[in-house]
């Protein structure tokens, strides 16, 4: 191969991070004498600047896609039921703009349900005159054939109603989409030091995550994003969505560095590099729980570690359970 591309590279997921770690030590180590290799790093929403340096300096290029006009709308105080503020705008728009489906951020599945629930009680009550809506759910846990139903088509006289988790964000461009409404919310892992757990907590989505969401009703022609902030309060967003790197225990990417043969963490290529007292605490725990050896390195019980998708010491419950 001579080229590698990442995608979406904004998302800024842990397995991102050592992505981009393995690939500027290939391009160091392995390509001195290979020109022809390339890094392409591509998100419609980067800080091109800090990816630029990380890779010694490489050129940031633009290239503009095509993009209708979106006009966007904020609300004119604050909602505090999220989900009778999104009922409402979908029958609002459905009332009033006759063409074009509408697709709705929500932070979680539960909130999802409860809408889906809503609009399909109240469906055959609304007025003739405006589209038939059809309520469908587009949430990571949905069964694939359940999540596929977001791309038929519907009647003519029907509107797809797409209620979705921040899946369709950058994961899946759904044709016909003209209105969005966004609650500015999303549900996001975070690791918790007192409980030693991460939980999932309801969080502001960031500036660029908004723009993301709007880009949804500008694919195929002009379209309308509605967010359900007010604009004030989209001026106090967060420039870019934090690093999950930053927000999670490290326990797990240190021992697949350990797995995938890195010796010296402290020193390896982080994109986002997290404090040296996080990383020494990781190398501490995965040897009080035998997963590296005396010497740093890792061990067979580590190899099995490293499989299951759970924190090593859950995954170090799991194994030693078959020996009992």
């Amino acid at each position: 191969y001579s080229t590698v591309i990442i995608d979406e590279a904004h998302e800024r997921t842990i397995l991102t991070d050592l992505l981009l770690g393995f690939l500027k030590d290939l391009l160091i180590d392995k390509r001195k004498d290979d020109v022809n290799f390339k890094i392409i790093i591509m998100s419609a929403t980067i800080d091109a600047e800090k990816f630029s340096k990380f890779f010694n300096d490489a050129p940031i290029l633009f290239v503009e896609g095509k993009m209708y006009p979106v006009e966007k709308y904020y609300l004119s105080k604050s909602s505090d039921d999220i989900i009778d503020s999104t009922v409402t705008s979908i029958v609002q728009i459905n009332q009033s703009e006759l063409q074009g489906d509408i697709l709705c951020f929500l932070p979680g599945q539960e909130d999802i349900d409860k809408i889906h629930t809503i609009l399909t009680e109240i469906s055959p009550l609304l007025p003739r005159e405006a589209p038939l809506i059809v309520s469908l759910p587009l949430y990571a846990a949905l069964p694939s054939h359940l999540q596929m139903k977001i791309f038929e088509p519907v009647k003519k006289n029907q509107r797809k109603i797409i209620l979705s988790t921040n899946i369709a964000e950058t994961s899946v461009t759904i044709p016909g989409i003209k209105y969005v409404i966004d609650t500015g919310l999303r549900k996001l892992k975070v690791w918790r030091h007192q409980l030693g757990l991460s939980t999932l907590l309801t969080t502001p989505i960031s500036k660029a995550s908004a723009t993301q969401r709007s880009g949804r009703a500008g694919r195929e022609s002009g379209g309308k994003c509605f967010r359900l902030y007010k604009e004030n309060d989209y001026l106090k967003l967060n420039d870019s969505t934090e690093p999950e790197i930053l927000r999670s225990d490290i326990i797990s990417p240190v021992l697949m560095l350990k797995r995938l043969g890195v010796h010296d963490i402290l020193n390896w290529f982080w994109l986002e590099n997290p404090d040296k007292e996080s990383l020494i605490n990781s190398l501490r725990q995965l040897y009080s729980l035998q997963a590296l050896n005396d010497s740093g390195k890792i061990t067979e019980l580590g190899e099995k570690l490293v499989v299951l998708p759970v924190q090593p010491h859950l995954a170090t419950v799991l194994i030693t359970s078959i020996e009992y």
